[in-house]
């Protein structure tokens, strides 16, 4: 009787060591590559908005598109800090790379996405600042199998997530309508 106990915590362990490791290194090396991928496609992005000057609803089409290939559900946040050279003064601003001349105030995800479907694209202005962040909303296999793991570790809310910004350097210009 010993020895059927032993052999069966034997074959237990064997099996946790041959087939749930390996998986769950896989699962989390899938999680990484997915990681990269992200990243890159938001630096694109982020990178072609600011090179152009405007946000169209193309782009941010294309950007979903692309992290949708990853298999994952994402949520995509904007947040645009707009430079607002000193509204207070009434003279003209001779040199505007004075410090404390300019003031930035931002706008967000909501704003962005209403001018995009009512115009299809958004225009912005050299020195704007463009932030876009990115989640993954579902649970990926190596989140489940963390989870059922090591559940007294607790439960991640995303694990895929990129953030990427940059300065505009050219005043946007709307695109051609035919």
């Amino acid at each position: 009787m010993g020895d059927s106990i032993i052999t069966i915590v034997a074959i237990f362990i064997v099996a946790i060591l041959m087939l749930i490791y390996p998986l769950l290194a896989i699962a989390q090396n899938n999680e990484n590559v997915t990681q990269l991928a992200v990243q890159t496609v938001l630096s694109e992005f982020v990178n072609d908005v600011t090179t152009r000057g405007v946000i169209r609803q193309t782009d941010v089409d294309r950007l979903q598109q692309n992290l949708d290939a990853t298999g994952n559900t994402f949520d995509v946040e904007f947040e645009i800090a707009l430079l607002d050279e000193n509204p207070g003064k009434k003279t003209v601003i001779v040199h505007t790379d004075a410090i404390g001349e300019n003031l930035r105030f931002s706008i967000f995800t909501t704003t962005i996405e209403e001018a995009l479907a009512r115009d299809g694209f958004y225009l912005l202005s050299m020195g704007d600042t463009v932030q876009v962040t990115v989640r993954n909303t579902n649970r990926t296999i190596a989140q489940l199998l963390r989870d059922f793991f090591y559940s007294a570790v607790g439960r991640s809310e995303y694990q895929i997530g990129a953030s990427f910004s940059g300065m505009v350097v050219n005043s946007g210009r709307a695109p051609a309508t035919n």
